[in-house]
């Protein structure tokens, strides 16, 4: 598996590290893909859970997704101030996330990128979609989608923030995944 990885990720790809490693895989899974990943070329983002999420910080990942529950357990405390989880977001930049997107559920989210600057924005209401919320599953893997989506269409971390934000958002309302309709419904509100 690293051995096809290695030869087919290219210049210009982006890699996206998600999820739990299976038990019958090593602990270490994901720092051995990153060993292999040329990091100046590749779009590496990483959406996992607190201890293997932190370890592949040292690699620069360009872009990490913890949820708020997530950032707490690494810094090991409830996270409810804004600045104290624009402050932990930092830290982790200072340990080698270039960029850190921080979800947060019915509150929205936070971006803090690598040239230092911070946007954050409530999550959309239902009332946008007429409809009520049906499930919170997929939200943070449609934001990571949204995000990089957005990103890669104006190299823009704003245009992401706000594709991210909308995927994330469209498909708490939805039955499975937002589709393009219901996430440009979101984008467009003001």
């Amino acid at each position: 598996f690293i051995g096809r990885m290695e030869r087919k990720i290219k210049a210009g790809d982006c890699l996206i590290l998600s999820g739990s490693i299976p038990r019958s895989m090593p602990r270490d899974m994901y720092e051995k893909i990153l060993e292999v990943i040329d990091m100046e070329k590749v779009l590496v983002i990483v959406d996992t859970n607190s201890d293997l999420l932190r370890r592949t910080l040292p690699y620069h990942p360009f872009l990490i997704k913890p949820n708020l529950i997530k950032l707490g357990e690494i810094f090991g405390r409830s996270l409810t101030d804004y600045d104290d989880i624009v402050g932990c977001a930092m830290h982790l930049q200072e340990e080698g996330a270039r960029n850190v997107l921080v979800s947060m559920g019915a509150d929205g989210a936070i971006l803090v990128t690598e040239n230092g600057q911070v946007f954050s924005s409530p999550a959309p209401k239902a009332d946008d979609l007429s409809q009520e919320l049906v499930d919170v599953n997929g939200a943070g893997d449609a934001m990571v989608a949204g995000f990089l989506a957005g990103y890669l269409e104006r190299h823009s971390m704003v245009d992401g923030f706000a594709k991210g934000l909308a995927a994330g958002s469209a498909t708490v309302y939805t039955s499975g995944l937002a589709d393009k309709q219901q996430i440009n419904l979101v984008a467009q509100r003001k």
